[in-house]
């Protein structure tokens, strides 16, 4: 019991403060863990917010900073060969390589007339020569040449497999020495007037190292510099799980007697007609192996088939139709249309007749309905909701594997 004393706090029992103090105690490890894990999920925003994370060290002068480049700028009065020289530290403060790009832009019709050298600094100072007295680019002392042209065409071409960008390693820096000058021909029209330009640094990242960057790549999180796409579907063969875009995924091809290269040697199927694996023989059963993959693509392996379709043993080579692809629980053709699709009909058969909690010896039970074979933790029946969400967000790689079946497409080979 607690009790009001005028307008002080209630008196708490002892036995109460203890509770509390154990409860405080089992939650501070939750607590610390869950802080530590919003820390780790946040630390690569923070770190990219205060450019360490692969983003740009501030320059030495007219750089500025952000979270995605750096700038050098370049001002004056547009006299005839007036010039204006910068240096640019870049370094990779990040876990990964970095690659970055160097591209001109200007806010004055000067660009295309200024001229533009991009060197790396190869001694303890920039050499910053641009042109003789005959109007050419000097030649440099120990810098090395990365641009020379007009500030409208600037672009930096570094060593690498992607022409444009350069590489550094974690922890690499380097400094890039600019000098931009109006060319020695330039008319007294251009005296007195004031151009900005300015050298965008834009961080250009290559997760997976191919050599190709990550807007680019085909697959950015897998290694694939030739970026071959064989099915054309701007997924590269490394990162694409179906590479001939048959509706069978690759790690099923072989075993199932096809050829992930080759949409035309698919596994054999039963309904359709002909040779379909290219083995001169028409609708022969599966290798024996093949029970253990999904062979025509439906979402359901060949030893699931068997068992929702009577237990008469492994069958998967006929994705469409109720007596070919397990999801097809209902084929009522009255709206919503549920023939050849998965919809609302086909989840109303877990309910009307109820068939969840169901074991087999029950009534009500179904092997149909039993879609991932068996209870499954947390359920002790057999028709359970993990049946119901197997419906539910299956991906059948006939779909491409991304594409959920439920108020999806219609089976691509409706019977």
């Amino acid at each position: 019991m607690t009790s009001q004393r005028g307008g002080l706090p209630p008196i708490v029992p002892r036995d109460h403060l203890a509770q509390r103090t154990s409860r405080r105690r089992r939650l501070f490890p939750i607590l610390r863990f869950i802080a530590a894990a919003a820390f780790l999920v946040a630390l690569p925003f923070l770190l990219a917010r205060t450019g360490e994370n692969g983003g740009l060290a501030a320059g030495t002068e007219g750089v500025t900073t952000t979270t995605t480049g750096a700038f050098w700028t370049a001002s004056g009065p547009g006299a005839a060969g007036d010039r204006t020289t910068g240096t640019l530290e870049v370094s990779n403060g990040g876990p990964l390589p970095f690659r970055y790009e160097l591209l001109g832009e200007s806010n004055s019709s000067l660009a295309g007339a200024m001229g533009l050298r991009i060197a790396l600094r190869g001694g303890a100072d920039c050499d910053f020569p641009y042109h003789n007295p005959g109007g050419q680019p000097a030649d440099l002392a120990d810098d090395v040449q990365l641009f020379a042209g007009t500030l409208s065409q600037a672009r930096l071409l570094g060593a690498g497999a992607q022409s444009g960008d350069r590489t550094l390693l974690p922890g690499a820096g380097e400094t890039l020495c600019f000098a931009a000058v109006l060319p020695l021909t330039a008319g007294n029209g251009l005296q007195g007037l004031t151009n900005t330009t300015r050298v965008a640094v834009s961080p250009v990242t290559d997760v997976d190292g191919d050599g190709v960057s990550d807007t680019a790549d085909n697959c950015p999180l897998a290694p694939n510099p030739d970026q071959a796409d064989l099915d054309g579907d701007l997924r590269g063969n490394a990162c694409d799980l179906d590479d001939d875009n048959d509706g069978v995924v690759d790690i099923a091809e072989t075993p199932c007697g096809g050829d992930p290269l080759n949409a035309s040697l698919r596994p054999e199927r039963s309904d359709l007609a002909g040779d379909d694996d290219g083995d001169t023989l028409v609708d022969e059963a599966l290798p024996a192996i093949a029970a253990a993959y999904d062979c025509d693509g439906d979402g359901y392996t060949g030893t699931i088939e068997g068992y929702v379709f009577g237990g008469a043993g492994p069958r998967d080579q006929d994705p469409c139709g109720a007596d070919g692809w397990p999801l097809e629980l209902s084929t009522d053709a009255n709206p919503p249309d549920s023939a050849n699709r998965v919809n609302i009909r086909d989840i109303n058969t877990f309910l009307f007749p109820r068939r969840l909690d169901a074991n087999p010896g029950d009534a009500s039970f179904s092997y149909r309905h039993d879609l991932l074979p068996g209870a499954s933790f947390p359920f002790s029946k057999h028709i359970n909701l993990a049946d119901l969400q197997s419906l539910v967000f299956s991906l059948p790689p006939m779909f491409g594997g991304a594409t959920r079946a439920m108020n999806g497409p219609l089976c691509p080979w409706a019977p």
